[in-house]
């Protein structure tokens, strides 16, 4: 089994703006990370304050989260 960890924590200071719910092709930064990680993986683990809104779409099961505030 492969596993992929994302580490999405943090403040997006540099980023201007949250870097989680940044827009990509029509999905969040997020879930197209998680997306094209399924490609490769059998499961995804997103350390970070939450799971994007669109993270269905990011055709992965099981997608755990491990908070991160």
């Amino acid at each position: 089994m492969r596993s992929a960890i994302v580490l999405a924590g943090g403040r997006s200071s540099r980023f201007g703006s949250d870097k989680l719910a940044a827009d990509l092709d029509g999905t969040t930064l997020l879930a197209a990370t998680i997306g094209t990680l399924a490609d490769v993986v059998d499961d995804v683990v997103v350390a970070g304050p939450r799971l994007p809104s669109d993270w269905q779409r990011a055709r992965l099961s099981p997608i755990a989260l491990v908070p991160d505030v």
